[in-house]
């Protein structure tokens, strides 16, 4: 039986040959910190 590659698998295989730009910043994808306090119905 042969399973597909996980995504990630296939991007990296499709990224190999490809340099970053070192000029650019890089987007973090992060989730990042809360900015608010948590609402009271919440708590």
């Amino acid at each position: 039986m042969q399973f597909e590659p996980y995504p990630f698998e296939k991007l990296n295989i499709l990224l190999e040959e490809i340099t970053p730009n070192h000029e650019l910043v890089p987007i973090l994808l992060t989730i990042g910190e809360p900015q608010f306090e948590t609402p009271d119905f919440i708590q």
